[in-house]
């Protein structure tokens, strides 16, 4: 498994970190809640939906404010039939707050 993004926040040395998940049938939406993590954006937000239930789709999550060292539970994952993706690498992490101010 490959963490996908992790963009170091400076000042407090917290990460914000992007992953991949795959899968088929009802999105566990309790893992958001468990993984602490959300829709990286509106196309994840609907590949999530019920209305793909039937077909197998990718969805990219975010989480925030986490350490160096942080994974996704990929075991709890795979309990749903949704698994973490090793592959498929996002653009160069990006700094989202530098600690400065203007």
């Amino acid at each position: 498994m490959t963490i996908l993004t992790r963009v170091q926040k400076p000042s407090t040395k917290l990460y914000s970190i992007k992953f991949v998940v795959e899968g088929r049938g009802q999105f566990p939406i309790d893992m958001l809640r468990y993984d602490q993590c959300y829709p990286d954006s509106q196309d994840d937000s609907a590949a999530i939906g019920d209305g793909y239930v039937g077909s197998t789709r990718r969805a990219v999550l975010c989480t925030d404010n986490v350490n160096m060292n942080w994974q996704p539970n990929v075991a709890r994952w795979a309990s749903f039939n949704w698994r973490v993706l090793s592959e498929g690498a996002l653009d160069q992490p990006r700094l989202i707050d530098d600690g400065s101010t203007s």
